[in-house]
């Protein structure tokens, strides 16, 4: 069993028990608590091979900042991601936001 969070007050511990929360619900938790010091490190997940399964790239990018800025915390954002898609939008549009670009290191080893 986890352990009771006493930080975190009991009214958000019963909301989000067993709940994945959206990331403006997370900000939104994050400023409940009142934290003014945590960072945000915000892994995009979407893949070139399954368009279908997210935004496209300028979208999704929109959608992202969109809910960073309308909280507020742009400079306690950073974003990571493998496709490097949306991280060179990123780039382009919101400059001030730090970018991770994310590899995979695939082993050559022949045994």
């Amino acid at each position: 069993m986890e352990p009771v969070r006493e930080d975190i007050p009991e009214s958000t511990r019963r909301r989000w028990r067993g709940a994945i929360p959206r990331l403006a619900e997370l900000f939104a938790l994050v400023r409940e608590a009142g934290n003014e010091t945590v960072r945000f490190a915000i892994e995009t997940k979407l893949t070139p091979q399954r368009p279908d399964q997210t935004p496209d790239p300028e979208t999704f990018v929109r959608l992202l900042m969109k809910d960073v800025n309308d909280a507020g915390l742009a400079g306690r954002v950073q974003v990571l991601s493998f496709d490097w898609r949306t991280l060179q939008i990123l780039r382009r549009d919101y400059p001030d936001v730090p970018t991770v670009y994310l590899t995979l290191q695939v082993s050559r080893s022949t045994t």
